[in-house]
């Protein structure tokens, strides 16, 4: 978290402002840790860019967004018919 807490931008006003944690991509990848006599892999992140609209990511998002919202107004978040006359049927599906 101090990663992503630790950047700042400037708003329209000259201020600083920590942007959403959504804002920036982020680089990942595992590294090898030791201790004593103890070994394992963690994480190493790291900043790679905040994210642009034309970012392939951003794109992917804002479509996901919309298929959700348009699923939402159609009350068929789950995939369920729309009917309104769903019911929950527990089985083994035999």
């Amino acid at each position: 978290m101090n990663l992503i807490r630790g950047q700042k931008l400037k708003d329209g006003k000259g201020e600083l402002f920590i942007p959403p944690m959504y804002s920036h991509k982020y680089e990942l990848r595992t590294g090898a840790r030791s201790k004593a006599n103890y070994s394992w892999y963690g994480w190493d992140a790291k900043v790679a860019g905040l994210l642009t609209p034309d970012d392939p990511i951003a794109k992917f998002s804002r479509e996901y967004y919309r298929e959700i919202m348009t699923q939402s107004e159609n009350n068929n978040l789950l995939g369920a018919p729309s009917s309104g006359n769903t019911e929950l049927v527990e089985g083994d599906g035999e």
